[in-house]
């Protein structure tokens, strides 16, 4: 490679929204306002969006409840 050469840009995939609406089975108005809002990294490429995948497990990995319960410090055990 000579000194004027860049090396070679990696492209992350990115989706649209049909696409990720597809993958989580979510809907365009859902997935839209969450871009409206920013909640949701993406690129605008004339007035379509593209979202890298990693944007969208993010923002999906944001929205995750936990399901393990809350431990809560006690001194004596429950009463039954």
């Amino acid at each position: 490679m000579s000194k004027h050469e860049q090396p070679a840009a990696r492209v992350e995939q990115c989706l649209t929204i049909s696409e990720l609406m597809k993958r989580t089975r979510l809907g365009r108005t859902l997935i839209s306002q969450a871009l409206s809002r920013g909640d949701i990294e993406h690129y605008r490429i004339g007035s379509r969006a593209v979202i890298p995948e990693s944007a969208a497990v993010a923002w999906l990995e944001s929205q995750r409840i936990s399901k393990s319960p809350k431990l809560r410090n006690r001194t004596t055990p429950p009463s039954l």
